[in-house]
């Protein structure tokens, strides 16, 4: 999914979402990870668990050696 990503060593990794303004609106991952390839699932809801509207987001992910930004797009 658009989610996945690989690790070539185990390490810490963030990843978060963001609209398209900036705003974090969801941490789904905050801590160590093993190496290998890893499939995150978001369900459109914010740290409080309110459904956000469609539209565009923004998740980044944040490991030792890189970092990735991936635009998705949430369904209505």
């Amino acid at each position: 999914g658009p989610l996945s990503f690989t690790m070539d060593e185990a390490g810490p990794v963030t990843v978060e979402i963001f609209t398209v303004t900036g705003r974090k609106v969801r941490t789904l991952q905050n801590g160590d990870l093993s190496a290998g390839l890893h499939d995150m699932a978001w369900d459109g809801r914010d740290e409080g668990g309110r459904r956000l509207p469609g539209g565009i987001y923004f998740y980044r992910i944040q490991m030792p050696d890189q970092r990735k930004v991936v635009k998705i797009r949430l369904a209505p």
